[in-house]
């Protein structure tokens, strides 16, 4: 993610400026685009960056019953009964999951007017740059 954002932003800094400020070094970046280039060379066809998988799934933890029960509760109607089913999800998932929560962090972000596309997820790692543009 932090190469695709050093693509749209080298329009407006330098690249050893970007690589520098997010910790990465010009040779990875360069890598990444030539990668990018060879793709395009061998025939596919650029488009959006896709967001990884959540983290659990990216760890192979995968319950069939807990994606029907996200699936029933994101199709329930009823907002009270929406809002219950999301808590009971919560509550199997701090007890059920292999992971510790400790810590959430808070994203936040600023953006001009005339900016628009940028995606903050859920995770550090599901922010989305590629769409980004400025209008």
């Amino acid at each position: 993610m932090k190469f695709a954002f050093i693509r749209v932003e080298k329009a407006h800094h330098s690249i050893s400026a970007l690589c520098r400020n997010l910790g990465v070094t010009r040779q990875g970046y360069y890598q990444f685009e030539a990668r990018r280039d060879e793709a395009r060379i061998e025939g596919e066809r650029p488009g959006p960056v896709r967001p990884p998988a959540p983290l659990a799934k990216r760890n192979k933890w995968q319950s069939p019953e807990r994606e029907a029960a996200v699936k029933a509760a994101r199709d329930e109607k009823d907002a009270t009964k929406r809002a219950q089913l999301y808590m009971d999800l919560q509550k199997s998932a701090l007890n059920d999951s292999p992971y510790i929560i400790m810590f959430q962090q808070v994203e936040t972000a600023a953006v001009r007017s005339n900016v628009n596309g940028l995606i903050i997820g859920p995770t550090f790692d599901s922010n989305l740059y590629s769409w980004v543009v400025k209008n």
